[in-house]
């Protein structure tokens, strides 16, 4: 399998930061990455062993697109700006239903999933109950979670509360066969007490934009308190195997990138400031869904 890399996008520091990430990945070596950007910031940043990349100069996303649907067996991870990028790939769709882009956490390794994350900010319900279901193929498939527990981010947890989509939504989600548990409030998703947050794009957005910078804040704040004096320099020699865990705990629960649902080819978005453990596990979760054929078991769908 060919996986494409989209950094066409992104600032020529940002492209340095991850093709030297991706000089440190682990990949299979039956995949090829095809890496497109800055050719020659990619070739000096990449390291000795080029064996098992392409390197594509390209300054346009439309140059992946197109490569990506030139062939069969690909997949596409990209950095770039994600509204726009969702843009191209709509105007390629020849279903009725849009294209939904999901963001992906973990807490004490149990994934967790939001979609819709700012792509389709005026959904309809019958959007989001498609869009449901293929989230919940993929964590059952994918992320090996089997009854995904399913709720919609809400004002309030009663039945009836949110605006008209979310109780439309609720009312789908009630009859479905899905594991609907209802409304949950912003401090259940850090409970981790649902796997499957619905919930519409411009609400996800505003979560996200909200939930994600804060987490960041409180692990800044963590790491420079542990250093800010004597003190605390003791403690943290003290107590360092319970810092260093909770210090992995806030740095997993932030936005880990995520699937591309509805779209016709495998794809995944990760945020320009991906670290090694973000590219990592995006490569890792590409190929476990080419593995399953995640496609296919989307297509052969049918909840309207």
């Amino acid at each position: 399998m060919r996986i494409l890399v989209d950094m066409t996008s992104v600032s020529s520091q940002t492209v340095k930061t991850l093709t030297q990430h991706f000089s440190e990945t682990h990949v299979n070596h039956s995949h090829e990455l095809v890496l497109f950007g800055d050719s020659q910031i990619i070739k000096s940043n990449l390291g000795a062993d080029q064996r098992n990349y392409t390197i594509v100069e390209s300054e346009s996303v439309n140059a992946v697109i197109q490569a990506l649907q030139e062939a069969q067996n690909q997949a596409l991870l990209t950095f770039g700006d994600s509204k726009y990028f969702y843009s191209l790939l709509d105007n390629q769709q020849d279903n009725k239903f849009a294209i939904a882009h999901a963001t992906l956490f973990k807490k004490d390794d149990k994934p967790i999933m939001l979609l819709d994350s700012g792509v389709n900010i005026e959904p309809n319900a019958n959007t989001l109950f498609y869009f449901a279901y293929l989230a919940n193929i993929y964590m059952q498939n994918i992320l090996n979670t089997p009854t995904p527990c399913v709720g919609i981010l809400s004002n309030g947890e009663e039945e009836g509360k949110g605006t008209q989509l979310i109780r439309d939504i609720g009312e789908l989600l009630q009859d479905s066969t899905l594991n609907y548990m209802g409304n949950i409030e912003p401090a259940e998703i850090i409970a981790g007490d649902a796997d499957l947050i619905i919930t519409d794009g411009y609400t996800g957005d505003i979560f996200l934009k909200t939930f994600v910078p804060a987490m960041r804040y409180l692990l800044k704040l963590i790491r420079d308190e542990r250093s800010s004096n004597v003190l605390t320099q003791i403690g943290e020699y003290v107590a360092n195997a319970g810092l260093t865990r909770t210090d992995q705990k806030i740095n997993d629960f932030q936005n880990l990138g995520g699937p591309i649902l509805g779209y016709n080819n495998l794809a995944f978005w990760c945020p320009p400031n991906a670290d090694l453990h973000i590219i990592q596990n995006a490569l890792n979760t590409l190929q476990r869904s080419a593995d399953a054929d995640f496609i296919k078991l989307t297509k052969e769908i049918s909840v309207l």
